[in-house]
């Protein structure tokens, strides 16, 4: 029960005062907190957080991993044919 009354006493609310005036004053200041901390958090998104992440994707982006053959496959090059074979015994083509 102590605790309870020493947390009316230092944030000020008293059984014999108003409440109204004195809550609502309260309510705006925490409103205003509340915008305060939501445009801080806004600005770091803007600055730091958005720019950070764009970076790390063009990074990512540019730097793709080549696709390396395998020692076993071999590169079959075709050559152009000089020499015809004979179809025929008749020495003709």
């Amino acid at each position: 029960m102590d605790a309870m009354v020493d947390f009316f006493e230092w944030h000020g609310f008293s059984p014999f005062d108003k409440k109204e005036p004195s809550l609502l004053i309260e309510l705006l200041k925490n409103r205003k907190r509340t915008e305060a901390v939501i445009a801080t958090i806004k600005d770091i998104e803007k600055n730091h957080d958005k720019p950070t992440t764009a970076m790390l994707q063009s990074l990512f982006m540019e730097f793709e991993p080549k696709q390396e053959k395998l020692i076993l496959e071999k590169e079959v090059e075709e050559k152009e044919v000089l020499f015809v074979e004979k179809k025929d015994s008749n020495n003709q083509l």
